[in-house]
C-alpha cells in the first residue's frame, strides 16, 4: 500500500496515519534488511579476500623461505669445491698428439720451440689455449705457457699455423693440479 497524501491543515484519520506509519515502517525495516544483507555480503568477502591473501602471503614466505635454504645449500656447496689449484700435488704427464684429459682440474703448459721461424698453437677441443713462435735469427728459441681450467674428456693437440697436427721442433711439458676442494 503506497503512502497517503496529507493536505497542509487537514485531519487525518488514524487508520490514515497508522497505514502511513506502517508503510514508513516497512520500508524502514527492509532497507535495513537490504543494508545488514549487504554489509554481510561486504563483510564475508572482506574476509574471504584476507583469507586467501593470508593463504598466499603464508605460500609465498614459505617459498621466500625454501628458496632461501636452496640458496644457502648451494652456497655450501660451491664453498665446498674449491676450484683454486692444488699446486702441493703436481703431477707431470705426458704430451701425445690427441691426449684426452682424464680429470677435472687445472693443467700446465709449456711449449718449447727449438728450430727457426717456427709457429706452434695448442688447443683444446680445437681452440687456441697457448701459442709460440721462433724467430728467423740464427735458431732463436720461442716459447709460450699457459694455465688452464680442463675437464674430463677435453683433447689436446699441437698444431701449426696452418692448423696440421705437428710437434716436430717442439718440447711440451704438462703438469696436471687437482682442485684443492677434490675432484
Amino acid at each position: 500500500m503506497p503512502l497517503i497524501n496529507i493536505e497542509h491543515g487537514s485531519l487525518a484519520s488514524s487508520e490514515v496515519m497508522n497505514d502511513n506509519f506502517e508503510y514508513l515502517d516497512n520500508r524502514i525495516t527492509t532497507v535495513a534488511g537490504n543494508l545488514t544483507s549487504a554489509t554481510s555480503s561486504i563483510n564475508s568477502s572482506i574476509a574471504s579476500m584476507n583469507s586467501t591473501f593470508t593463504q598466499q602471503n603464508e605460500s609465498i614466505m614459505s617459498d621466500i623461505s625454501d628458496l632461501a635454504e636452496y640458496a644457502q645449500a648451494i652456497r655450501n656447496d660451491f664453498d665446498s669445491q674449491n676450484n683454486a689449484p692444488d699446486y702441493t700435488h703436481p703431477v707431470s704427464l705426458t704430451f701425445s698428439q690427441g691426449k684426452t684429459i682424464d680429470y677435472n682440474g687445472w693443467l700446465y703448459i709449456a711449449i718449447i720451440l727449438s728450430g727457426t721461424n717456427l709457429k706452434r698453437h695448442v688447443k683444446i677441443n680445437g681452440s687456441d689455449v697457448c701459442y709460440a713462435k721462433s724467430g728467423s735469427d740464427g735458431g732463436s728459441f720461442g716459447n709460450g705457457c699457459t694455465m688452464t681450467r680442463v675437464s674430463v674428456g677435453d683433447v689436446i693437440n699441437i698444431t701449426d699455423n696452418s692448423g696440421s697436427n705437428t710437434t716436430s721442433g717442439t718440447t711440451v711439458t704438462l703438469i696436471k693440479y687437482k682442485f684443492k676442494g677434490g675432484q
